[in-house]
């Protein structure tokens, strides 16, 4: 037998040889389990309660992280997709537990991504920047304190202890007007703390105190860590699934794929695929011509502004958005970045709609690129009037699958036939971290890479249907039919 099994991650830690019974144990992003290591002592130890008959997990990777890395990382690290419940729940309903922020209002969590809390606060640009400098500040105040601290414990002088001790809990608490409690932050900050005190020579009841305090405020917060991941999940299996299937057969039909006829192209026009061939590329509608546009309109940065960068490199004018980020991870003079979100109405510092940003770009021919998590539908409905201004729309479709997520299932149905009323599915493609959904009898990427382009650029011997119609008015193809239908697969050449 091969007692590597699998490489198991930062739970498991490297260049170590794996016990047989630690490499049988399986992964989970809400583990309930962790091993660590004294020199070559490996130990597992329970970090929730687990009831009889449960089976023991562990994290294979840094279960911190949002869950588009999660997949990313696993997927890297063992060839597989993570479908944990965790997984499924963050796919399900949106959103992370662990990367919210406390609403400087009400007090209640935000969102990372939110543009405006329930109590009626827009998140704006100065906000974010404000948040996290103020974040940044108090890292580096810890810091400073807890170094104090530690050079006072030596000196032994009670007052001086005490004084620093009671200083370094006051910037704790600063913490937990940011984040909420059992946050990576949280929890990275107690650790910190309880790693420094148990450095000290405790000589006296003050420092034994203090330091069976940072030990106990550690444990809470793993306890509220893994108490808000098991309620993230058990929130995702109470979700009501009644959707109207007439509902869902338009969403369907809406995404009608099509391809262009060769013949009828005369070899000069193709779909080529602009910037990485990984996550941050698109395949693009080209002409010929060149630059492909005049004017770009981007929505969504992250850390890559490849896409970006090759069609700013051939001489289009880029406009940038995104509200997540401060900047652009590399600039380019035909690149303008804007930090605002998308949004279905205007809401000053925060965010505004398609057509307000339209207002922006210069004279010429108008291409559009979007990747904002499932707000796409409703700015698009939003700006309909102004849709079929664009040449080329690429754009990823979020949880289609999911109708309680970012938008109802009628709500992204009337975003994707605006689409189809103005332009031509030509290329679709699902993307490799997202789940496959069954969606009125057809299996449908949850997340869907997709291309555009307008009617009025391709005559009508210039594309056709790639496959026969799906028959979407059939009983037989219905989710909640009494006989199990035959489902179809979304894929350019079946659908």
């Amino acid at each position: 037998m091969d007692f590597d099994l699998r490489c198991m991650g930062t739970t498991i830690g490297k260049d170590r040889i794996i016990p047989l019974t630690f490499s049988l144990l399986n992964h989970s992003c809400c583990p309930n389990a962790k091993i660590s290591y004294l020199n070559d002592l490996g130990t597992l130890r329970c970090i929730r309660p687990i009831q009889e008959g449960e089976e023991i997990l562990v994290s294979y990777i840094d279960e911190f992280q949002d869950v588009l890395s999660r997949r990313y990382f696993f997927l890297e690290l063992t060839g597989a997709k993570c479908l944990c419940p965790r997984c499924a729940a963050n796919f399900g309903q949106g959103g992370d537990v662990l990367s919210r922020w406390i609403c400087p209002s009400c007090r209640e969590v935000l969102e990372d991504e939110a543009v405006h809390c329930a109590c009626g606060l827009t998140v704006t640009a100065g906000e974010r920047r404000s948040r996290r400098g103020a974040e940044q500040r108090f890292w580096e105040l810890l810091g400073q304190e807890t170094r104090r601290f530690l050079k006072v414990a030596g000196s032994g002088i009670a007052e001086e202890i005490k004084n620093s001790m009671s200083t370094v809990s006051k910037v704790l608490s600063e913490l937990h007007h940011l984040r909420p409690y059992g946050s990576p932050a949280s929890i990275k900050a107690a650790s910190m703390l309880r790693s420094a005190y148990a450095s000290v020579q405790r000589g006296s009841p003050q420092l034994n105190e203090f330091a069976r305090r940072m030990e106990l405020d550690y444990c809470k917060e793993l306890a509220k860590h893994h108490s808000l991941l098991a309620e993230e999940v058990a929130a995702f299996h109470k979700l009501p699934s009644s959707v109207d299937d007439d509902v869902l057969r338009r969403l369907v039909s809406a995404l009608r794929l099509h391809e262009l006829v060769a013949p009828a192209c005369g070899g000069a026009t193709s779909l080529r695929r602009v910037g990485p061939k990984a996550d941050g590329g698109y395949v693009v509608f080209d002409q010929g011509n060149w630059p492909i546009c005049k004017n770009l309109l981007s929505y969504g940065v992250g850390t890559n502004v490849d896409f970006e960068w090759e069609l700013a490199s051939s001489g289009t004018k880029v406009i940038l958005f995104d509200h997540t980020v401060h900047g652009l991870p590399r600039q380019h003079p035909n690149i303008t970045f804007v930090q605002e979100a998308l949004c279905d109405r205007s809401l000053p510092g925060a965010g505004n709609t398609l057509s307000e940003h339209l207002r922006l770009c210069h004279q010429g021919s108008l291409m559009l690129k979007m990747d904002v998590e499932g707000a796409e539908f409703s700015a698009l409905l939003a700006s309909k009037e102004i849709v079929g201004h664009f040449d080329q729309i690429c754009l990823e479709l979020h949880w289609l699958g999911r109708p309680h997520r970012s938008a109802s299932a009628l709500t992204k149905a009337l975003a994707l036939e605006l689409l189809q009323e103005h332009f031509v599915l030509l290329h679709a493609h699902g993307n490799s971290y997202g789940d496959v959904m069954e969606v009125a009898g057809c299996l449908i990427p949850d997340v869907l890479e997709v291309l555009y382009v307008n009617r009025r650029l391709l005559s009508p011997t210039q594309f056709r249907p790639n496959a026969p119609p799906v028959e979407l008015a059939r009983p037989a193809v219905l989710v909640h039919s009494t006989a199990r239908p035959k489902r179809k697969a979304f894929c350019p050449t079946t659908f």
